[in-house]
């Protein structure tokens, strides 16, 4: 899977990468996405540029689904998916982590004009891969 890697004056301020949403064959063409920036870098265009360029390599793969989850409070990283065009799809209210209540929040970044196609055969788009420093 794709991870894109930032890296300003020999630092690496930021990241964004792609995993398995679920091992089952109904989810083989969907996958969720993380982005991370160090904070003194946020509003400066990486984060749309590392995820435009997570979205070419997804599509290459023939992904059809780019999953967000977000654990909430996050009103930035909402924000931020909801301008990169991802929809909101899910709310998991009442959550656990590490003996915190939370939430969670999922959308949905379809890509390809949103409209599904037909996946090809075989389980290539596993192969793929990039990774930038």
């Amino acid at each position: 899977m794709p991870y894109l890697v930032c890296e300003i004056d020999g630092k690496i301020v930021g990241y964004a990468y792609a995993s398995l949403y679920r091992s089952r064959a109904a989810y083989d063409w969907d996958c969720e996405l993380s982005v991370y920036l160090e904070e003194d870098y946020h509003r400066g265009g990486i984060g749309k540029m590392l995820y435009r360029l997570l979205f070419a390599l997804l599509e290459q793969m023939h992904y059809r689904h780019a999953y967000a989850c977000i654990t909430s409070p996050n009103p930035e990283s909402i924000d931020f998916h909801a301008a990169m065009g991802f929809q909101h799809v899910a709310f998991f209210p009442g959550l656990r982590l590490q003996g915190r209540q939370m939430a969670r929040h999922c959308m949905d970044g379809l890509r390809a004009g949103g409209q599904p196609g037909a996946a090809p055969s075989g389980d290539t788009h596993r192969t793929g891969g990039a990774c930038l420093y």
